[in-house]
């Protein structure tokens, strides 16, 4: 769907995703935009993949835990089973209210880290994404682009299962990213090797030359 010209504080329903390789700062400049929202006035909530409501944080439980040797395809399907909970009881819900949604991953993870990071077929992962949504799309996605190499100097706490890949992996996630974005008008890929103010004011500038 793409977004025609128009008032900031007319805005209503939009669902904003935030994609990027681990360590890339996007979850931190979700939550700053989250403060531009509320400083405009726009109805908004917050979210996350995998999680975001009760079901789906379990499953982010045993995604994430270094304690279990999850075979690709069975982690292929934990995504997708967590998104289709948190787009039926969380994102479609407010949707339909004209409430805004910033969720931190959806599908376009998916694509990156289990078809180019793993290899899987990317006519499988398009049909798991559309069958998990339910043909949800976000209107506007931030990518947020950085070298593995940095990304991973970045994460100061113990890194959890999947941050435990190695570089060659993350290089190959981003790349898929970088692919994904090409020639897709919901994208706006962001230098996230910057500082994090240098990226939040493009991320600003983007976003109002996109839809004010």
């Amino acid at each position: 769907m793409e977004l025609e010209p128009k008032n900031f504080l007319s805005v209503k329903g939009l669902f904003f995703s935030f994609e990027g390789i681990d360590g890339c700062g996007k979850t931190t400049q979700l939550k700053r935009f989250s403060l531009y929202l509320q400083q405009k006035n726009v109805p908004f909530i917050c979210t996350r993949e995998p999680g975001g409501n009760l079901v789906s944080e379990e499953i982010r439980k045993i995604l994430l835990s270094s304690n279990f040797n999850i075979v690709p395809r069975c982690e292929l399907l934990l995504f997708s089973a967590s998104r289709t909970q948190l787009c039926e009881e969380v994102i479609k819900p407010n949707l339909d209210k004209g409430i805004c949604v910033l969720c931190d991953r959806f599908y376009d993870s998916t694509t990156a880290y289990q078809g180019y990071g793993r290899n899987f077929d990317y006519n499988l992962i398009n049909q798991l994404n559309q069958i998990s949504t339910d043909g949800l799309n976000p209107h506007i996605t931030f990518l947020f682009d950085l070298k593995p190499e940095i990304a991973k100097k970045r994460i100061s706490r113990n890194f959890d299962r999947m941050e435990n890949n190695s570089i060659e992996f993350f290089e190959r996630v981003r790349q898929g990213f970088l692919i994904q974005a090409r020639n897709n008008l919901r994208y706006i890929v962001l230098d996230a090797s910057k500082t994090e103010d240098e990226v939040y004011a493009n991320m600003i500038k983007s976003i109002e030359e996109r839809i004010c």
